[in-house]
């Protein structure tokens, strides 16, 4: 969400930074949006003055009074549609980009900008870690052991429908032979 304030401020400045993400015709929305708003909002509080009387109101003020409620109405729903406009483009709007990032949206437009060691080689092809997921061995109550995601899930929901004092007193347990590689098959 972008600071709307600033926006007013420096409207062009704006509108260059979210060109460079492609979103510079919402942000002239959001613009007009704001405005229309701003219009409203003295409108309706010069009304809701208005409907402040100080005494017994005379019959002629009381005419006048009822036009100014019934006005005061109109306005209030015309405010809080462009309030629900603005807002909604408000959430809309990316915040801008920093000067110094690259423009582009694919990561071959990215600028790497520094690296830490080396990345890792293998002699192997490795493995994606949902695939990786499917065979590590999951707890399931003492020296019980589920082979798989699947599994697993199947029995949170059954460990679930134990009474709630019993749960996780085979946690320590099962964490200690976790570790052990007597328990583990692969």
């Amino acid at each position: 969400m972008i600071d709307i304030r600033a926006a007013r401020a420096e409207p062009d400045a704006y509108r260059a930074a979210l060109a460079r993400k492609g979103a510079a015709g919402e942000f002239d929305a959001l613009m007009e949006a704001d405005r229309a708003w701003l219009a409203l909002v003295p409108r309706a509080d010069e009304l809701r003055g208005k409907t402040k009387l100080k005494g017994k109101p005379t019959p002629e003020q009381l005419e006048e009074l009822k036009a100014v409620k019934a006005d005061l109405q109109r306005v209030e729903e015309e405010l809080a549609a462009a309030e629900a406009r603005r807002a909604e483009l408000l959430e809309r709007v990316p915040a801008p980009p920093d000067a110094s990032a690259p423009d582009g949206f694919t990561e071959e437009d990215a600028a790497e900008l520094r690296r830490f060691g080396e990345p890792p080689s293998f002699d192997f092809e490795p493995r994606d870690h949902l695939e990786l997921a499917r065979h590590v061995l999951i707890p399931d109550g003492p020296g019980r052991y589920l082979e798989g995601v699947h599994q697993g899930q199947a029995s949170a929901k059954q460990r679930r429908q134990r009474p709630s004092h019993l749960r996780g007193r085979e946690l320590p347990r099962d964490v200690a032979q976790y570790g052990n590689p007597e328990n583990q098959t692969v």
